[in-house]
């Protein structure tokens, strides 16, 4: 069952298709979850990598759910470039990305790939507004 849940996630996860901006670099994107495609591409900025920096400095905690992938929500895949490390009680390696899971009815966390590609699901103290907001503007909302 478990390896069903990481087979159905990365088949999602792969769904994210990996455009590259004019610079070379990955795009962000916003994937709407019930839609089942990406919604939104935009390059990242140095505001968005700020912010994606202070959320990883601000984790918590492990997701501690059985089954990880939402039924409902969004997902943004972030680009960091330069590569960060990322070093706490529940995690500790260097990451190229990261993805902001965000459920409608659930609170939001994170999904890091250690360096053999597996999945680690992460909590943050910080909410994902600021940088939800710098991806998809200020007058767009999710829904």
């Amino acid at each position: 069952m478990k390896k069903m849940l990481i087979l159905l996630f990365f088949a999602l996860l792969l769904s994210f298709v990996s455009t590259v901006s004019a610079q070379g670099l990955p795009q962000v994107e916003l994937f709407d979850v019930e839609v089942n495609d990406v919604v939104k591409k935009r390059p990242p900025n140095e505001q968005i990598q700020q912010e994606a920096t202070s959320i990883l400095q601000s984790i918590n905690g492990i997701y501690v759910k059985i089954n990880p992938m939402p039924k409902d929500g969004y997902m943004v895949r972030i680009p960091l470039a330069p590569s960060l490390t990322v070093k706490n009680k529940w995690f500790n390696d260097f990451i190229n990305e990261m993805v902001l899971i965000i459920p409608e009815e659930e609170e939001p966390y994170i999904m890091l790939l250690d360096d053999e590609n597996h999945p680690h699901f992460l909590i943050a103290q910080q909410d994902f507004y600021q940088i939800v907001t710098l991806i998809i503007g200020e007058s767009n909302s999710l829904r």
